[in-house]
């Protein structure tokens, strides 16, 4: 028997939605569960996700997508580009916050659904040159630091995560190429 497509998608999408309740208490984030919550075989998970990890990931890219849409229709006009990376990050720990006690060692690289805005805000504040792929590289080792920070903050409303968020954004904006 083949599926379609769109049976695939729509297997696709009560995955993701299962996996995203269930990252909510990252006690629970069991591929068996998931699977047979999603009305699937468990094996039938693994054609879509190859691990458990892989599945969180998605979720969380997904997460990541739906922030950089906010951010980029809330854009402040004459802002700076610190101030702007800042409201990207700041978008997508917002969207990530229901997971956080799942996250600490699930990003092993940069999310791409973040480091594409970031390029294209470097891009338009210090220009194509300065958006290369070491400063989306430092980009991306900033963000995956901030989120293991963040994971892990005990601080009030995580205030040593903005701290930490702050100076780092400031050295990282310090450090690109200048236009001139």
């Amino acid at each position: 028997m083949r599926i379609t497509a769109q049976a695939k998608a729509e297997t696709l999408e009560r995955l993701l939605e299962v996996a995203k309740r269930r990252l909510r208490r990252a006690s629970d984030f069991a591929t068996r569960e998931i699977a047979r919550e999603a009305g699937v075989a468990h094996g039938t998970l693994f054609n879509y996700f190859p691990t458990k990890e892989a599945l969180a990931r998605a979720v969380c890219e997904r997460e990541l997508g739906a922030a950089a849409e906010s951010f980029t229709s809330a854009r402040r006009a004459n802002a700076g580009l610190e101030e702007e990376l800042f409201a990207l990050i700041m978008a997508g720990l917002r969207r990530l916050a229901p997971f956080r006690a799942a996250l600490g060692d699930l990003f092993r690289e940069g999310p791409a659904a973040l480091v594409e805005p970031a390029r294209q805000l470097i891009a338009e504040h210090r220009g194509e040159t300065a958006a290369g792929s070491v400063a989306l590289h430092i980009f991306g080792s900033l963000y995956l630091g901030l989120l293991s920070f963040w994971s892990a903050d005990a601080s009030p409303k995580q205030e040593e995560t903005l701290a930490v968020l702050d100076r780092s954004l400031g050295m990282f904006v310090a450090s690109l190429e200048d236009p001139s």
